[in-house]
Parts: structure tokens; sequence; C-alpha cells
């Protein structure tokens, strides 16, 4: 075995020795003189290494080691076999050792059979560094680490012994009748061993490949020399002068370029002189970089580079930060300087070559009879000096530091991209949202229309369409406005969802359809949901059915002579039934949540799409899908009752009929210019396996509206009947100049590419459909049309572009003459490893630039596990722009920070950059903590990411850590290149959490005493700080319903501001969505603290409120997200503690406005439900008001928004009412003859 090799294995085994012989596997019980029985170590596989001559000490093995350092030559390099066992006149028996991008495996197969296969996903591999690998061929199980952290393991033991006829070995490849898994890498060592490496081994092994983590001969920090002198540092003299062999570090910056000659780090017999000298100087000189090491005046090891040993310049006359290595081994001595190697010496000569060293010194070499010292102002970072003697890869890790290399990025100088906002989330007016509609009106608005899904995410349930408003020139978008709201029995609803939008540029008309159902599922079981329209021809007129089963088709009568939004019930026969139902809410007076009432003689006899809960109605419609449409006349700003244009689209075979989801179009050019096309979708009672794109269009400025044929006719589809065939679903429309209209439509039947199909008669029919070149994902696209003052025309198209549901794309593509497509230009829209859904693009502007288009862009993003909808503007030079290579790194910006108590009252603060920071001298953070000023010191981290800092709290403060900014009067904190971060005011800590040690819980019910996790359990698992363990009311039980509620009583009573919650982490099943908040000081008398929704997500969730005294805290669920559910779940509880200068005050202008509003409403004009909610919130919105307390900004807002929505929620009745009573007047003059 060589030197080193026993070197390594000492080192690394040598926690093997310390573990007692009984608890050790017979093959690890000492592995301390272990030798690998095979070993290979500095090959550069630019192919396949054939090893076969060595494969037999290897093949025998049934347990065992196999280690393997590596680096790829380039990211992305796929399916690489790193070493590989096998019978190379077989194509299926082998044993391969592989990474493929972020994949590690091992595939072990015999004749075929996988006896041993299995990899680990997702590992930070896929790059062009080292990496180390281990499989453990164990007893019982297989081992995979990764970097030493254990990676996977799998229950199969099979090793290179299981491989009958094994007669070949590769490194970098596999030798067999097949393709050979190679891709160029170097390989640093592979070594088997017939040992089983315990996790000790592996870790030790790991760390024994970097030297930069052995100890120090010496080392020093973050010194400033900017003063004027050099600094002496004998007294570490005597732990490196005896060295023979090592290396030496140094990382400096200059405090101005063309500095000279300066001694960063010196020894020296200070009583010699020009004639004598001894000394060792490590220094720079401008671009020049350079050791003297002398004795007695004689140079025994001096070498300077200005250039690196490629004959590339070194460039270091500047105030950068660099670094610096010198490597003193047996045969030579190297410099490195940012990394590469600068120059090689074949002298060896280091400290120990030199006599009567006395002085060690920083900053410059220090010599009593010489008057210079080499010194110019220059800041140290650290200089450290190692026994070790560093290899080139050890080197190029510590040089990492202070390397920056230039990567090319978008070139923005005649580009504009906004800033992407949220702008509808999670918690947003309570809601969940889905599925954009992004329009841009003649005036230059824009209207963001969207499904408000008030009971979750998921497709079906209490779903309102609204829409948000921002007028040309805006820079943000009012608060949304409800277009349609129909009536919900606890989740389980009426509703609308997936919007499509057009506007028609003659009368300015904006148009909103949108699918409606009745309650039910809707597509979520289409079991349930019937063909058919509902309606009927009376007299020409299109009248909706009103069933007593509509399950049944039993029909009772139709709705006719429709006046001031009232609609009369007639029966078959045409007699009023004494029926009427509220057909235009706005045009009966009443609010949009009463369309469908339905009323007897006056009396409410429940809702028309309702057939369950207290809104029943008595009479109903046929339970299958609507499309609905509602419209603007004033850019948006106020719309239409809802109108029900579903006998005029829809066949009596369909099942389903929707919209594309998206906008819509006008021709504008053609024989059909001016006709609006919308795109939909229909579904026969296949629903699964009949969807069929089609558009309806308009020829009459959206009068009237006709279904046009499927493109499922040029596959040889009958989409009435089909049930086979592949889909075509969601679609997006545009015309070309050539006056082609193109569907853009989401597929199932088209090998994972977009489906186009192409129309020469503005949509009625289809003349082709095929793929483009551009991946489907079984997702809605979104696509515009444009052509531009030059006469160049464009289709800009968005869709996701990765694995699924993953990296959303734009494509700029310019129209050919042929009416072709050519696809020149895409832009990403999020990352790889960012979710991305539906989209809708919008041409904001092109009359400002002519030839540089303006557009926006709404998208779905549930990254984080709650589905926000994104938006960002952006220009055509965006889409269009090259990349440039930076000269400069940018400022650095705070990614993240952390806050740690450590012992009594020491604050330990790591702030976390996006980019390397170095720290010298003595750098400080000025924090406040209520009224208190505190300072925190520098501590460690110069040279990384994170940088440390520590302060001293008092123990027991209450309150919230506030940074107030950086004081860098006494050190530096700045990058590489010597910019400081920008450190603004910000909240570091909030200590305001109380302790919950010694509080009781109780409870109004719980399905179990558990405590175990992912269990249905007790209520005292909300205070156990596990977020696996939680508490869920009884369920399955009729006659527990919600409210539930749990109690805390604390061992003390506590002034409390703050709530936090955290839903059930393994289901979303009893999630609370209404929650109210008690307190009490004595247990009997509780008042409300807060009332509210949360959102649909498993994050934590804060709940704040004006501050109150309280011993008890209750936490009540008054509604579960799950439809019909009357049971609930919750995690986790946290309590928080009021103290001066923990809440910031709020701007209360807008709620005051909004309380003073009640004074000019009436009780009496409303209904009693909505008055009652309206109250609440009014009460609500007083107490925040008339507190002494201080109340945050966000609380005011929650506080003003509830207000709005209860005051726009109130029903008045007082116009219906009146109208009621005059029709019965009416009815009472007329006779029964007349």
């Amino acid at each position: 075995m060589k030197k080193k090799r026993r070197k390594l294995l000492a080192a690394i085994l040598a926690a093997a020795m310390l573990v007692p012989q009984s608890i050790l596997p017979a093959s690890a019980a000492d592995l301390s003189a272990a030798e690998p029985v095979y070993e290979v170590s500095g090959l550069e596989a630019a192919d396949v290494q054939d090893v076969s001559a060595s494969v037999e000490r290897v093949s025998a093995l049934e347990h065992g080691t196999v280690n393997i350092r590596y680096r790829m030559a380039a990211p992305n390099s796929g399916l690489t076999a790193l070493y590989s066992v096998s019978d190379q006149s077989e194509g299926a028996s082998y044993a391969a050792f592989y990474v493929n991008n972020s994949t590690v495996g091992l595939e072990l197969r015999s004749g075929g059979s996988q006896l041993n296969t299995f990899t680990a996903a997702d590992q930070d591999v896929n790059d062009t560094d080292w990496h180390t690998l281990t499989w453990v061929f164990g007893d019982t199980s297989t081992i995979l680490y990764v970097d030493g952290a254990k990676a996977a393991e799998a229950s199969t033991t099979a090793f290179f012994s299981s491989i009958a006829g094994a007669d070949a070995m590769a490194i970098g490849g596999l030798l067999r009748s097949g393709t050979n898994w190679h891709h160029d890498l170097s390989i640093s060592e592979i070594s088997v061993y017939e040992e089983q490496f315990t996790a000790e081994n592996v870790t030790e092994y790991v760390d024994a490949f970097d030297q930069t983590k052995a100890d120090t001969a010496y080392e020093v920090r973050g010194v400033d020399l900017t003063a004027g002198a050099p600094q002496d540092v004998s007294e570490g003299l005597s732990d490196v002068a005896g060295l023979s062999n090592g290396t030496v570090n140094i990382r400096y910056r200059m405090n101005a370029a063309d500095s000279g000659l300066t001694g960063l780090y010196s020894l020296s017999d200070r009583s010699t002189g020009t004639t004598d000298a001894t000394y060792a100087a490590f220094y720079v000189n401008n671009n020049t970089v350079g050791l003297e090491l002398r004795q007695a005046n004689a140079h025994l090891n001096s070498f300077s580079a200005s250039t690196y040993a490629d004959g590339e310049a070194i460039s270091i006359n500047d105030t950068y930060w660099h670094t610096l290595t010198w490597v003193f081994g047996e045969t030579d001595t190297k410099l490195y300087v940012d990394g590469k190697l600068a120059a090689a010496s074949a002298k060896t000569e280091f400290f120990a070559s030199l006599s009567d060293l006395d002085t060690m010194t920083l900053g410059g070499v220090i010599r009593d009879s010489v008057s210079g010292t080499w010194y110019h102002p220059c800041v140290i970072d650290e200089v450290s000096v190692y026994s070790e003697v560093f290899t080139a890869e050890t080197v190029e890790k510590y040089h990492a530091a202070t390397q920056w290399t230039a990567e090319p990025e978008l070139d923005m100088e005649n580009a504009y991209k906004s800033e992407t906002i949220d702008l509808f989330y999670p918690g947003y007016k309570n809601s969940q949202y889905r599925i954009p509609s992004l329009l841009t009106t003649q005036e230059g608005t824009q209207l963001a229309f969207i499904d408000e899904r008030n009971s979750g995410t998921q497709d079906a349930g209490n779903i309102d369409a609204v829409v948000r408003r921002k007028e040309a020139g805006e820079t943000q978008f009012a608060d949304s406005v409800t277009l349609i709201d129909l009536p919900n029995n606890g989740g389980s609803a009426a509703f609308t969802i997936d919007m499509a939008t057009v506007q028609e540029q003659e009368s300015g008309r904006i148009f909103a359809f949108v699918d409606m159902f009745p309650e039910s599922s809707g597509l979520m079981n289409t079991n349930l949901i019937q063909p058919g329209v509902g309606y009927k021809k009376v007299d020409g007129a299109d009248c909706q059915i009103l069933y007593t089963n509509p399950e049944e088709k039993e029909e009772y009568g139709y709705i006719s002579d429709v006046e001031d939004g009232i609609g009369h019930v007639l029966d078959n026969n045409g007699e009023d039934t004494g029926y009427t139902v509220i057909v235009y809410p706005y045009a009966a007076g009443v609010s949009l949540q009463e369309k469908g009432n339905l009323y007897k003689d006056g009396e409410y006899r429940g809702n028309i799409y309702m057939k369950s809960g207290p809104d029943a109605g008595e009479l109903r419609v046929l339970n299958t899908s609507y499309l609905w449409l509602v419209t603007s006349d004033d850019d948006g700003k106020t719309w239409s009752d809802p109108v029900d244009i579903t006998p005029q689209v829809k066949p009596e075979w369909c099942v389903f009929f929707g919209t594309g989801p998206g906008v819509g179009i006008q021709l504008h050019t053609g024989d059909h210019e001016g006709r609006l096309v919308v795109p939909v979708y229909t579904a026969n009672k296949n629903v699964g396996s009949s969807q069929s794109s089609a558009v309806i269009y308009s020829d009459d400025n959206g009068q009237t509206w006709h279904l046009g044929e499927s493109p499922q006719t040029v596959k040889g589809n009958d989409r009435a009947t089909m049930n086979s065939g592949g889909m075509l679903t969601e679609s997006q429309a545009v015309q070309l100049d050539n006056g082609d209209v193109l569907l853009f439509m989401r597929t199932n039947c088209s090998g994972s590419k977009v489906y186009v199909a192409v129309s020469k008669d503005g949509g009625a029919t289809w003349a082709s459909a095929d793929t483009i070149e551009i991946k489907e994902n079984y997702c809605q696209l979104s696509v515009i049309h444009y052509t531009k003052a030059d006469g160049t025309e464009w289709v800009l198209l968005s869709n996701a572009s990765g694995n699924g549901r993953m990296n959303g794309r734009m494509y700029l593509g310019q129209v050919q003459a042929d009416g072709s497509i050519s696809w020149d230009y895409n832009r990403e829209i999020n990352g790889a490893d960012e979710k991305f859904a539906y989209s809708c693009l919008t041409l904001t502007d092109s009359a400002a630039d002519p030839e540089n288009p303006k557009f926006a862009i709404m998208y779905e993003d549930d990254t984080d596990g709650s589905m926000r909808l994104k938006y960002f503007e952006f220009d055509e030079n965006y889409l269009k722009a090259g990349t440039v290579t930076p000269e400069e790194m940018d400022a650095p910006q705070l990614v993240s920070h952390d806050v740690q108590i450590r012992g009594e009252g020491t604050a330990e603060i790591a702030l976390t950059f996006d980019q390397v920071i170095m720290a010298a001298g003595e750098p400080q953070l000025t924090l406040t903590m209520g009224s208190e000023e505190i300072t925190a010191d520098y501590v460690s981290g110069s040279g990384t990411d994170t940088v440390v800092f520590t302060a001293a709290v008092p123990a027991g403060t209450v309150g919230i850590l506030r940074l107030t900014g950086p004081d860098l009067e006494n050190g530096m904190l700045e990058n590489i290149q010597g910019m400081s971060p920008a450190l603004t005011a910000m909240v570091l800590f909030a200590n305001t959490e109380i302790d919950l040690a010694g509080t009781e819980v109780t409870y109004t019910t719980q399905h179990s005493s558990s405590t175990a996790e992912n269990t249905d359990g007790a209520a005292v698992n909300v205070i156990d700080g596990n977020p696996a363990t939680y508490w869920h009311s009884t369920w399955g039980n009729d006659e527990i319903t919600l409210p539930q509620s749990v109690t805390l009583k604390l061992p003390e009573a506590k002034t409390i501001y703050k709530v936090d919650y955290l839903a059930r982490q393994n289901s979303s099943s009893g999630r609370i969505k209404e929650y109210g908040i008690e307190v009490s000081t004595d247990g009997t008398e509780f008042t409300e603290a807060a009332h509210g929704m949360l959102a649909d997500t498993k994050a934590w969730q804060e709940i704040e409120f004006v501050p109150v005294e309280a011993q008890y805290v209750r936490f009540i669920a008054y509604e579960a997200y799950s439809s019909g559910t009357e049971s609930c779940s919750l995690a986790e509880l946290k309590l928080h503690e009021y103290s001066d200068g923990v809440i910031t005050p709020g701007n209360t202008e807008e709620l005051q406005a909004l309380a003073d509003g009640a004074a000019d409403l009436e009780e009496e004009d409303y209904s009693d439900v909505t008055w009652s909610v309206y109250a609440e919130a009014l009460a609500a919105a007083n107490a925040v008001l008339d507190s002494e307390m201080p109340a945050s900004q966000s609380l005011i807002d929650r506080t003003a928004d509830n207000l709005k929505d209860a005051q726009e929620a109130l029903t008045d009745i007082s116009r219906a009412a009146a109208r009621f009573d005059e029709i019965r007047k009416q009815e009472a003059e007329y006779t029964p003859d007349s």
C-alpha cells in the first residue's frame, strides 16, 4: 500500500477503532489497517477507460464499499457511468455506478434481472465541482452517501459477486454490448474495499479531501492596516518558524491601486540589514506577486509572477479582494493567484531554512536597520499557515471566495420588465384564486379577471367571478369587484368558473363569459351533471325550465314575463303559478347573491340553483353546465346583470360547455371582419374522452352567438358521440393578417406538442390541425397576435415548458409570408424548479413606441405550495434581448437572516447575502429593542456569504429586535469588489412568543386523546411544538358539528396582541376557514378579540388584534374549508405578548371614514343576515379606532377590508319589498276571469 494511502486510511478510519469490538460488524471491526482491493487516482476520462485487467480483484466481493471522487466536465452531461463492472458480451449483466445530472444511482443486473438498483434524485451534483460518492454494500442493505450525507438506502445487498461472468471493468463508462454511458469527466479517486464503511468512516473519508479543515499552524483574521503602519504579530512566530513544508494563504485588498511594493506577510531577523538580510516576505507590487526568502542575503527561494502559468496577465492592481497561496512541497514551491497557478519554483525552502527569526509582521517587513518596511495601506482578511501541503483541488476551493466569473445576463439597456408582483394570493379578501383572464381595453385599462375560490382551490365550491382594474398610467390595480356571486351552503354552492373576455371595438362593450354550475361538484363529479340545455322555446323566446325534480326532469314550468328583473313562473299551460324569480338582481334592485331567489306569493322558497341546505329551491334548474355573460359599457367600471346565453350555443347532447379560458378576439380582416370569437370546449356524456375545442362567434356585435365546428372533425371525430381519439380542450385563438384564424389547444393526443388548428372562415369550420415545435404539458396556454408599424406580424405564446406544470416560458414568433410562424425568440417567465400553470398575455400599448410594443402577463405559480397569480409588464425588446457580460458585480443583497438567543441575553445574528462578504476591522450593526439602542459586534463569517454578529440583549426582555443599519466607522463589510451591502431598517427577531409551559388546554370535543404524529388526536397537541401532531374535533357524529374550540389557560395573565396558527400538515381535511379568538381574565366572561378568515394553506398564519390582557385564550373554528365538513383540525398555536415598541402604529384615516359611513345606513333597509355581519365588522372597526393601545397597519387594513366587504355585501331589501307589495296589489285588482 502506498504511503499516501496508509496515511489517508489512518486518518479517515480512526473512528472505527474507537467503537467497541462487540458492537461492530465482523467485517468492520478494525479498518485502520485496511487496504483497498482496487484503487485508481488522477484520471481524465475523455473516453471510457478500460481497466479490465484488474476486474478479478473485485468480481468475487459479496460485501464492501465503493468510493468515487469525480467531477463532470460540464453540467447537464446526462447519464454517465463513473465506474462499472460487467460481462462485456452481455447487454444486461453489469454494475454501473452512475450520475445523471442531479440523480445518483446504482444499477446492478445479471442476465437482465434487476438485483440491486436504486437512485437518489435531486442531489446537488449537476455542476463541475468535485463530489464524493460512497456505496456501502452491507449484510441487510445498500446505502448511498453523496458528499458525506446519506442520500438513499435499498433493502437489496447484491454486489459484484452477483454478476455472472463479470470480465470487464471500466472508468467513465460501461463495457458491454450496448451504449457505454460516457461523458467527459475527471476522476480524483476510485477505491473499492471489502470492508463495510460506517457513516463515521464515510464522513472522515470525505473530510480528508478538504485540507482547509485541517488545523492551522497560525491564523489571523480581519486586520485593518489602513491607519499607517504594519502590525507586529511576533507572538505567533514560534508556531511556524520550524515548518519545512506547508502552505501560506493570504486574502487581502489594497487601499489604493498603484500602491507599489507591499509586504503582506513576513518573517524576519530584524537585526539584519540590506547586506545580510534574513527574511521571508510574501508581497505584491501592483500586478506582480512574489516571494523573497533570504538567509544572510542569499536567495534561498525567491520568485515572482506577473502572468499566470498559461500566459494570461495577472490583473490585481486595484482595490478588490484577492487570494494568494504559496504551497511549499517536497519538490517545488507553487504560487496561486485567485485560483489559478501563476508560477512554480524548483526550490522548496520554507521557514525552517531561515535562522535567528525573531519577528513576524502583517503589512510589511520589519528590520531595524532598514528604513523602508514595504508598507502601504491595505486590509488583511486572512493569513493562514498550514503544515499540510495543499493540493490544487484544495487551493481551488480556498480561492473560491474571491473568484468572480461574470455570468452573461440579459442586456436590459433598451428593454423593460417590471417587478413581478402577486396580483391575487391566498388570503387576499380571505380567498384563494385561479384561472387568469387579462384584458387591455381600448382606453388602455387593464382588467384582471379571476375565479375567487372562497372554499379552497378546487374546481368546485363557493367560486365567484371577480375583476381588478388598473387604468392607463396608474401603477396599481384597484381592489377586486365581484361580477357574479351565487348562494352557497357551507362550501357546497352554485358557482361560476373559468372566464374568457373580449371587447367589441366599435361600441367599446366588454364581454366576460364564464361557466356556471348549479349546486354540484361541476366537472369534479360528472355523474351528477346532465346533458341538455334546460330551456324551451315559448312564442319564439328562450325560457328557462324549472323542475320539481331536475334529476328525473320532472318539469314544473318555466320562467317568463321578466319585468324589472323579476320573472314569473308559468306552468306548461302558460298559467301564472304565483312563483316569481329574481332573474336580474341589479334590475330588481337587490344584491348579486339574490339571483335565482324563488318566491311564492312573496314568500322566500329557496334558490333555483341550490339543491340542499336552507336555500334549497322548491323549484330548480336542470343540473347541467351553463354559459353566462356579463358586460360593461364604461371601460370595466360597472357591470351588467349576468345573462345566460346557453340556449344560443349549447347543443342538447352536450353535458359540459365551457370557456377556453383566457381572452377572445375580434377579427380584424377578411370576410368576417368585426366578428367576435371566443374559445370554448364541449363534452358529451363521455366527459373524460370527448372534450372538443371550438369557438363561439357573433356577427352582430355580441347580440347573438353561435357555436362553430370543432377541429375534432379534421381528426375524423364527431364531438357529439366520440368516446376516444384524443381530447382537444382549453384553447386560445388569434387571427393572422391573411385572415386565417389559428386555434392553439391543450391536448392529450399530440405527443406533448402544442396542437394548432387553422380556420379559413372565421372559426366556423377548420381546414387543418397539426402540432408545432413547442412543448405542451396538458395545461392551458395563452397566445396573442400583433402587427407592428413596420408591417411585421408576430405571435406571442406562453405556457409551461418544463416537466409538467413547471418553468413558464414565452415564445415570440414572426409570421412568414406563407402563414407559418418562425418561433425565433423565447424567454423564461420563472425558473426551471418553479411551478407554472395557467397564464394570460395582453398587449398593453403599441402606440407609444410602435417598434417596441408593451405587454403584460398574469400567471399561476404555486411553487411555495399556495396558488399565487403573479403579474409583470414587459416590452418586445425584453423578449428579444441578448446577453451582456457585466464588468462589475452588483451590490450585495440580503437574502435571509437568523437570530438565536444564546445563553443569558446574547443574541447571535446571522446575515446571509447573495454573494461572499468580506469583513475587517470592527464592523457593527445598530439595533433597537423597544426604546433601547443596542450595538452588535462582528464575530465571524468573512469570506463566506453569511456573517455573524452578537449583541447583548437584557435577559427576559420582551420585544422586537430591529436593525436600523450598519456602523462601518471602525470596520468594513463589503463584497470582493468593495461594495457594501444596503442594510435598511428591518425586523430581525420578535422576542414576543409566550412560553406555554404550564398552560392548561380544554376543548369542546376531540376525536381521540392520541399525541402520536399524523393522528386525529388530542387538543393538547396544539401547544406541543410539534407540527406533525394536531387536534381534531370529533367527526363522524351527526350530532357534533361546528363550531368547535380549544381554550388555553396560561399560568398568569399576559397582555396578548397576536396568535400564530398552523394548520394540520399531513392533510387539508378539517382545515379551518372562519375563525374567532375570544379572551378572558377569569375563564367565565369572554370577549371577542378577532374574527375572520384563514387562508387555505399549511404555512403559519399570523392573527393580530388590539392588545388585550388575558389569562384565557379561546380559538374557535366556525367553518372548515372542505365542503360540508362539520369538524376541524389544528396543529399549533402560539401566543405573543405585547410590549412597548412591538407595534408600529398605522394610519386609521380610511378605517375612520368607513366607520363614519355607517351613520348613512338604516338597518331596516337591509336583510337581517347581511346587517348582522356588517354590525360585527363595524364593532370590530370601532374597537380598533377607540383603543388606547396601538394598532399595526396590517390590522387596520384587515379591519377596513372586512368592513368594506361587509358593507358591499349588504342586501338592500327595501326596493324588492316595495316591488313585491306592488305586485301583490296589482294581482289583487284582477278577477278570476281576468
